[in-house]
């Protein structure tokens, strides 16, 4: 088969696909489908998260930091470095000054 003769063969089959779109019949309006309905489900119940405060006024999430920084600014720095992703606890914000 020749180069044209591709070209022929690809062009007819577009020009009868074409036609064939074309004379499909439309769908009635009485064949589309109706929006879906659909039910959420309600929230479920979350317990508040408390925070406990002990006697010192600090929250109890800080009594490790505390702990190291009564240790020392070394401790304080290994502490904050090991925990870094979990509390993101700041340095200077516990650090004793030197």
């Amino acid at each position: 088969m020749t180069h044209s003769h591709r070209i022929l063969s690809v062009a007819s089959m577009l020009v009868v696909a074409a036609a064939a779109s074309a004379s499909a019949p439309s769908q009635p309006e009485s064949a589309t489908v109706a929006p879906a309905n659909v039910a959420l489900a309600a929230p479920a119940a979350v317990a508040p998260v408390q925070v406990t405060t002990p006697t010192d006024g600090f929250p109890e999430i800080q009594a490790g930091v505390r702990r190291a920084a009564e240790q020392g600014n070394d401790v304080l720095r290994r502490y904050i470095w090991r925990t870094r992703m979990i509390y993101n606890f700041y340095f200077y914000d516990f650090a004793k000054p030197e």
